[in-house]
């Protein structure tokens, strides 16, 4: 297997409802393990409408998708982004366990994050969404984070070439329509290389 270092994936949508539907299904495969799993949402839109959105497609795809656990060292980190999120009014979406477990407290949560909170990894079934209008406002959240992209997932509604950044651009990750993520055919590339070495 070759390795690339530290990698993650970033799903870029507008406001629907079709968006959000695709983008739940992006998260909840594998519980957003993996480099091609969404680490953060950027909306084009109306962000607090989609993190809205996307917390109820959340909750219908639990109806028919198994939950994976969560690692019970996570909650520290856990708690840490739902706290950054709640220093805002309204910004937090959380579907509560009824467990006494402080660690469980969640099944499901969506965060209106700040762009000066972005981090580039991912909590299992935690979801941080960005509001993002324009390119330029992409190019900064990830500011020297952009060679690190893996996967990016565009809205059909969106242009790739007209909303992705040069900084992200020149590295050709690959870019797929939301929904597709996580489970890219075979013979795939992985960063733009191919992901078995050759013989």
């Amino acid at each position: 297997v070759e390795a690339y270092g530290h990698r993650f994936s970033l799903a870029i949508t507008t406001d629907s409802v079709e968006d959000a539907k695709q983008t739940a299904h992006d998260i909840a495969m594998y519980d957003t393990r993996g480099c091609m799993a969404p680490v953060a949402v950027l909306c084009t839109g109306d962000a607090d409408l989609f993190a809205e959105r996307l917390f109820t497609a959340l909750r219908e795809i639990e109806q028919h998708t198994p939950l994976g656990s969560t690692d019970p060292f996570l909650g520290p980190e856990i708690r840490k982004r739902v706290g950054l999120a709640l220093q805002r009014p309204n910004q937090v979406w959380l579907e509560r366990s009824q467990s006494a477990n402080i660690d469980a407290y969640f099944i499901w949560g969506v965060l209106r994050m700040q762009k000066a909170q972005f981090t580039p990894s991912a909590l299992s079934r935690l979801s941080s969404v960005y509001h993002t209008p324009n390119p330029a406002s992409i190019d900064k959240i990830l500011g020297s984070w952009a060679d690190k992209i893996s996967t990016v997932a565009i809205s059909k509604a969106l242009g790739a070439t007209q909303w992705l950044p040069q900084s992200v651009l020149q590295i050709q990750p690959r870019i797929c329509a939301l929904g597709e993520m996580q489970h890219p055919p075979f013979p795939r590339l992985h960063d733009g290389r191919p992901m078995w070495p050759q013989k």
